[in-house]
């Protein structure tokens, strides 16, 4: 067992990572770590797939399991690439960004009534 960054209880079996909470009060954090793991699952980041979540029933601890990929986190994988790299992140950073920006201005614009949400995520979809 391993102690993760946020003090969960990590667990590698199989190539399946399950993250534990080490007590009730943090069960409400680990869900939104979670929720964040999947929204990040789109086409900006690639992130490990998040495959169950469960509550045990003896510890009330809330744990969720999600494919394992063994490789840098962010600060590292920042630290190792070269200005190509770097560069092609930012571009796709700033695409991503202005074209959010365009979609919410035509939105507000010429569809007042339709909220703008829908036209962002066919751009999560698409781009």
């Amino acid at each position: 067992m391993i102690i993760g960054n946020s003090g969960c209880n990590i667990e590698i079996k199989n190539n399946i990572l399950t993250k534990t909470s080490t007590n009730i009060l943090y069960n409400d954090r680990l869900i939104k770590q979670m929720n964040k793991q999947i929204s990040f699952n789109k086409n900006m980041f690639k992130t490990p797939t998040v495959l169950s979540n469960h509550i045990n029933t003896d510890t009330d601890l809330f744990s969720f399991d999600m494919n394992y990929i063994n490789g840098y986190d962010s600060i590292d994988y920042f630290n190792i690439i070269g200005k190509y790299e770097i560069d092609l992140f930012l571009d796709k950073i700033y695409t991503q960004y202005y074209i959010r920006v365009l979609i919410i201005v035509l939105c507000k614009k010429f569809f007042k009534n339709l909220p703008h949400t829908i036209f962002l995520n066919i751009v999560d979809i698409h781009i």
